[in-house]
């Protein structure tokens, strides 16, 4: 058996071995990744509540505006269909004019109360949310 090395004051030093140099370095290197790790999992729960809270005041946004449209586009809209369609009737089956666009009539009535449909869809998905959540 090999006696250690003496320094100058005659106590025996000890080599380390090289597992004994690496495992401090390995240590280390373990405490920076699951320090990196904590980090990145509080900067992406704040990204995650940052983004939801930009969300949740674009919806109020969002709300306020098509809830402040919808009287005005139901004023519009639905008496526009309904007299497109009466019109249609009279003048396109009734009265049988062949110069009359019966069928262009009858979806521009059509497409006139489905665009009012399809934004009271919009306005209830903005209002309430997805899964039907407030």
């Amino acid at each position: 058996m090999t006696e250690g090395q003496t320094d100058g004051a005659g106590k025996v030093v000890y080599e380390k071995t090289t597992d004994a140099r690496t495992a401090r370095p390995r240590r280390l290197s373990a405490g920076a990744a699951d320090a990196t790790r904590a980090i990145g999992a509080i900067a992406s729960s704040i990204l995650i509540l940052t983004l939801a809270g930009l969300w949740q005041a674009l919806r109020l946004v969002l709300c306020a505006l098509l809830v402040l449209v919808e009287p005005m586009l139901r004023m519009t809209l639905v008496p526009l269909a309904f007299l497109s369609f009466a019109v249609t009737l009279i003048f396109g089956f009734l009265i049988g004019d062949p110069r009359f666009p019966k069928w262009s009539m009858l979806a521009f009535s059509v497409g006139a109360l489905w665009l009012y449909w399809l934004f009271v869809a919009l306005l209830i998905l903005i209002v309430r949310g997805p899964h039907g959540t407030n």
